[in-house]
């Protein structure tokens, strides 16, 4: 399916069947899932974006049975669809007259520039729609968001747009906002004159002032945290479940076996302790590969979209008046 074809859902709705997935496979290899007992991901969840950088799932009727994705943020753009272009103002004429001076009449060879004003192009306008999309009242670079883009992030986002932008259109774009010419003329014995003259010229450009809706699907990268909230049934009242995977990465390589048992942890006084990976021992000897890894692990679906102005260029010309 293509991005064009790819509705655009919220986080909630893009994550919530993948969430779903998670929480039947873990909950089936925990020997005590609590309130997660028995969960099929034909149940469903109810999703909820708490805080831009928390989304909770909770099993219906279990309030205290939550499966969280932290910092969710996006991992890539898979497809790009530039959609159709929408002319907003039609052959927008912009002039330019002035002159120049010669000292020699007789003959002159000159070369006229004019630079008219930086055209908005779509390549810019695109990147720029992304990142205000994309941020949703965070820096880039921080949170980032909704989606939590961070600067790496979002340069990897660009530079696959950029990409996809020179494979559809080469190298052009539409900030062309200069024109030259050269100007030659040898003056007859009739016509000659008294330096120095005066030759007025004019520049003139026409472009459209365009529109178009640009989509892209995505991945997500999160946290994977599987919880059940009652508390005191542990020590200094923990709760009674909660195994946690630092990173959808990291949560795919260790269903697959492939994750050490601990990764070290940096604390503050630069102390490095060894913290358990979460589900180590639930998929270290009943791995999950082949067909059904992939069912698990495959992308979200939906797809971001952005609405770019742009300009245009249709034609431009310099000539003496």
């Amino acid at each position: 399916m293509s991005a064009a074809q790819t509705k655009v859902i919220s986080l909630v709705e893009a994550l919530t069947p993948r969430a779903s997935r998670v929480a039947e496979l873990v909950a089936s290899r925990i020997p005590d899932p609590g309130l997660w007992g028995g969960y099929r991901a034909s149940q469903g969840l109810i999703g909820e974006l708490r805080f831009s950088t928390l989304l909770t799932f909770h099993r219906p009727g279990q309030p205290h049975a939550v499966l969280v994705f932290r910092n969710p943020r996006m991992a890539g753009i898979r497809q790009i669809d530039w959609g159709e272009a929408v002319v907003l103002e039609e052959n927008i004429s912009q002039r330019f007259a002035s002159s120049i001076l010669l000292n020699e009449p007789v003959g002159y060879r000159k070369q006229l520039s004019h630079t008219f004003s930086k055209t908005v192009s779509l390549l810019e306008q695109v990147k720029a729609g992304l990142e205000a999309t994309l941020k949703v009242g965070g820096e880039v670079g921080t949170q980032g968001g909704i989606h939590g883009v961070t600067a790496k992030v979002y340069a990897e986002l660009t530079a696959k747009i950029y990409a996809e932008y020179q494979r559809q259109w080469g190298s052009s774009a539409t900030e062309s906002d200069t024109v030259t010419d050269e100007i030659t003329r040898t003056v007859t014995p009739e016509e000659l004159v008294d330096g120095p003259v005066s030759i007025d010229y004019e520049a003139a450009r026409s472009l459209n002032r365009e529109q178009r809706t640009i989509r892209a699907t995505c991945d997500y990268e999160h946290t994977v945290e599987l919880i059940d909230e009652r508390q005191g049934l542990r020590p200094e009242g923990r709760p009674f479940l909660q195994e946690i995977c630092d990173t959808w990465a990291e949560f795919r390589e260790v269903v697959q076996g492939f994750a050490p048992r601990n990764r070290e942890r940096e604390l503050e006084d630069g102390r490095k302790v060894p913290v358990p990976v979460g589900f180590y021992n639930e998929f270290i000897r009943n791995p999950v590969r082949g067909e059904a890894l992939e069912r698990l692990a495959k992308p979200a679906d939906g797809a971001i979209e952005v609405v770019a102005e742009y300009d245009n260029v249709l034609k431009q010309s310099i000539r003496v008046a």
